[in-house]
């Protein structure tokens, strides 16, 4: 098949140099014999095409220019019926049913007899009376088109098939996101206890993301000052909370509250392996990749239950899963597992776990039976 995955947000990424979930797909579907283009916004403005080749061989990323729609934020793609119809492509994947431009691409589909499915990570609106009233619209006017004409929605998560579910679709399969396991082939070894001055015996906690509101990155400051001085909390990111952890790395008398800022993904596959635990207090998580990332390099996960953890977890061994944040409760679980990087049974099993599950080639296997 010839297949095309669109990128509907107007959001800038390369997938070459991130393990993007798009390319980790293109790259399975590949494997499998597949052609696959990558549509998404320009980060130029202008219209470019790119050919990304390796040993499972080509995927081209193809980038349009785009409008803004300002009273809702969305992009629109101008070119998007002449790329569509150019191509000629057997199928095409839409990101997310709940974007207008995702609409406007399905009626571009439907115009053209293409054959097109939802990929649905979203699992709740948007809150705001703007999003409401989108929402009642989009309901009325946009989302019989996409739940009638695709061929299914593929969902990343069980929350997010429950939720195209609630809104009437009827064939909605759970897809999980894999990993691209070859992006942390090429790797940065780092002893980050000395380079951060913890001790061998001393548990070391882990976060890696944004540090922005959702992700409550100072409840992780409130765990660092109310646990033992040999628990050490190191925070991975950037963000609209970095002052906010940075006063509190101040006020710590502990010392055991970490910034590191940003690292590139080749720094953190050794800062992975060394960590104990990671930890998640994620209020809203569409996937959450950085939870399947510490399970694939043998780290128990504790987190909310957002959709992703949900889904990824299913055991003890593999971490835990806590409703709501309470700094008690959150200790009492980082107390459970210890320093679990001691334990090199229980890594392997998480390991090879991880390898099994987050497989791109056989994500792509199933989802090509779910499309054909």
């Amino acid at each position: 098949m010839k297949i095309a995955i669109f990128r509907t947000d107007s959001s800038s990424q390369d997938p070459a140099s991130y393990n993007s979930q798009e390319m980790g797909l293109a790259k399975g579907l590949r494997k499998l014999g597949h052609v696959v283009d990558i549509i998404m916004a320009s980060s130029t403005g202008h219209y470019s095409e790119k050919v990304i080749d390796d040993t499972d061989g080509a995927i081209r990323i193809i980038e349009l220019p785009f409008r803004i729609i300002p009273l809702l934020n969305e992009p629109f793609y101008p070119k998007v019926y002449k790329i569509l119809s150019k191509n000629k492509y057997d199928y095409v994947q839409i990101n997310e049913e709940g974007n207008f431009a995702s609409y406007l691409i399905a009626r571009v589909c439907n115009k053209n007899d293409l054959k097109f499915g939802i990929y649905q990570g979203m699992y709740r609106t948007l809150s705001g009376r703007k999003w409401a009233l989108y929402e009642a619209i989009h309901h009325r006017f946009f989302r019989p088109l996409l739940r009638t004409r695709s061929v299914g929605a593929f969902c990343k998560t069980s929350l997010a098939g429950d939720y195209l579910s609630s809104k009437g679709y009827k064939k909605t399969h759970v897809v999980p996101v894999g990993l691209d396991f070859s992006k942390f082939r090429i790797r940065e070894n780092r002893d980050w206890r000395n380079h951060l001055n913890i001790g061998a015996d001393a548990q070391l906690i882990l976060y890696v993301g944004s540090l922005e509101k959702r992700r409550n990155p100072q409840f992780i400051a409130d765990l660092a000052c109310n646990a033992r001085a040999d628990q050490h909390f190191v925070l991975v990111g950037r963000g609209p909370c970095q002052s906010d952890v940075e006063t509190a790395i101040i006020k710590n008398s502990k010392n055991n509250l970490h910034l590191v800022g940003q690292l590139s993904q080749k720094e953190l596959p050794a800062l992975y392996e060394q960590a104990d635990v990671f930890v998640l207090p994620s209020d809203y998580e569409i996937y959450g990749m950085v939870v399947a990332e510490s399970l694939a390099f043998g780290t128990p996960v504790i987190s909310t239950r957002t959709a992703g953890p949900v889904d990824i977890i299913e055991s003890e061994e593999q971490g835990s899963l806590i409703s709501y944040l309470d700094v008690d409760i959150w200790l009492k679980a980082i107390d459970f597992y210890g320093i679990s990087s001691k334990n090199k049974s229980e890594m392997g099993l998480r390991i090879r776990n991880a390898e099994s599950r987050f497989d791109w080639v056989s994500i792509a296997r199933k989802y090509v039976e779910l499309v054909s």
